[in-house]
């Protein structure tokens, strides 16, 4: 069960009563905070928490905060707990509610994928036992102690997703949540600026790996992914999937059998057929290692193959949505190269009068932005598809436009921003339009204006 805003308050050294209501949540947000809830104060680079303590208190809410930033007398009040730090605390509450599960906990991380696997998984897993996830995109060292505080209790499986930018964010969150299973799902030039390379970016996903070994637990590997098997290589306890390789019993023999001309894969799972409702090879991959997991943690193949048909998907994930004669291919939530290349993969694919992809600039790739925007516009380019627009800063379209131009191709049109497109482009009857970039770029207000 979730313990009570008291026995957080002793976690952190505070032996105070503090007023208990059912349903209390914790929040690093202060808009919509409800009398009972918790508020934790959380320093930041161009707003600091403690500025609406406050407002907090004056909503009826309990405060973790740093003395430190405090406004004089608000210290001393005792709806308030002090810590030297608050970002340290707040993984301290994380792990209090932790150890109040003693069921399995999925940890989940990876360059490309993360959040489609994390919900599949868990809506797979709720098929046959009790089963919560950390809530939307909560994945950093602040969101997903916050997800746990609010989301577990009493579950039998908790589902995790582990996000990473910087180095020693991964290990901080398996300290934390202490998982029993681990996936990577998995490892791409992402997040190159705060980490320094590829080579950092796989050692530091590869520190979910090295805590389950430490502690007995059970990685599920993506053999397909050479880099994913090196940091696996000390797992005591593992279990391979695998697309490619069926000979290894890799995803206990779930295999492609085909696609639509939506581009949707045919899975086929121990006799068992489904018809994968999302498009394209990337969605294939993460329901592979949705697979896997549910597996290793007893599901039946029929129960498995029911969750996959039904999946709903994430929003700004390869998400279909139709309008009355054209289609569009949502996949705006974030990029990197890797998944900028499936994304227009996918749109190959699929049948249409024209393929249209708006493509966005990515973000955090530190010295190879220039490269890395040529080899995605090349590959575009390649594809021969029918438009591409470029949205972002006037370098990342003129390195994306000097790779479309070596692939033989040009972009139709290019633009700042997002806002500046809708009324320089509208699609047409027949279409599929792809829209491919970092959240910086803003594509999902494309996504709202052609909705409406």
């Amino acid at each position: 069960m979730r313990p009570t805003l008291t026995e957080l308050a002793a976690r952190l050294g505070h032996t105070r009563h503090l007023p208990e209501t059912a349903g209390w949540r914790a929040l690093a947000d202060s808009r919509g905070l409800r009398p009972g809830d918790l508020f934790v104060a959380l320093p930041g680079e161009r707003m600091d928490g403690h500025d609406f303590v406050p407002a907090a208190l004056a909503a009826g809410a309990a405060v973790v905060a740093e003395a430190a930033r405090l406004t004089p007398g608000l210290a001393g009040d005792p709806r308030v707990l002090c810590v030297a730090d608050s970002r340290s605390a707040l993984l301290e509450l994380g792990a209090l509610a932790r150890e109040r599960h003693a069921g399995p906990l999925v940890a989940i991380t990876g360059s490309n994928g993360k959040t489609t696997t994390k919900e599949l998984t868990a809506q797979l897993l709720g098929r046959g036992r009790s089963t919560a996830a950390s809530q939307g995109n909560q994945n950093s060292t602040l969101g997903a102690p916050l997800s746990l505080l609010n989301v577990l209790d009493g579950q039998e499986i908790y589902v995790l997703e582990a996000g990473m930018s910087q180095p020693g964010e991964i290990a901080r969150l398996c300290a934390m949540a202490r998982p029993t299973h681990g996936c990577i799902t998995n490892i791409q030039p992402a997040h190159l600026e705060g980490t320094g390379g590829l080579a950092a970016v796989a050692q530091e996903k590869g520190q979910l790996f090295r805590w389950l070994e430490r502690h007995d637990g059970t990685g599920i590997v993506n053999e397909d992914d050479a880099l994913v098997v090196e940091q696996a290589i000390g797992l005591r306890r593992r279990s391979g999937y695998s697309l490619r390789n069926h000979s290894t019993g890799a995803v206990h023999g779930m295999e492609a059998v085909g696609a639509d001309e939506q581009a949707r894969f045919r899975i086929r799972l121990s006799g068992q057929e489904c018809l994968l409702p999302v498009p394209g090879q990337a969605f294939l991959e993460c329901a592979a290692a949705a697979v896997a997991i549910a597996l290793e943690l007893g599901l039946e193949p029929a129960q498995i193959c029911q969750g996959l048909a039904a999946f709903q998907g994430a929003p700004g994930r390869m998400q279909v949505r139709r309008a009355a004669a054209w289609s569009l291919l949502d996949d705006s939530y974030n990029a990197n190269p890797a998944s900028m290349k499936a994304a227009l993969d996918t749109l190959a694919r699929m049948r249409a009068e024209r393929r249209v992809a708006v493509l966005g600039e990515m973000r955090e790739l530190g010295a190879e932005t220039r490269a890395l925007h040529m080899e995605v516009g090349r590959h575009a380019a390649e594809l021969g598809l029918d438009l591409v627009l470029l949205v972002g800063s006037a370098e990342a379209r003129a390195a994306f436009e000097d790779g479309l131009r070596a692939g033989g191709s040009r972009a139709e049109l290019q633009v700042e921003n997002a806002a500046a497109l809708c009324g320089l482009f509208g699609p047409r009857a027949g279409d599929v339009v792809l829209l491919k970039g970092s959240r910086l770029t803003g594509l999902e207000l494309l996504a709202k204006e052609w909705a409406e």
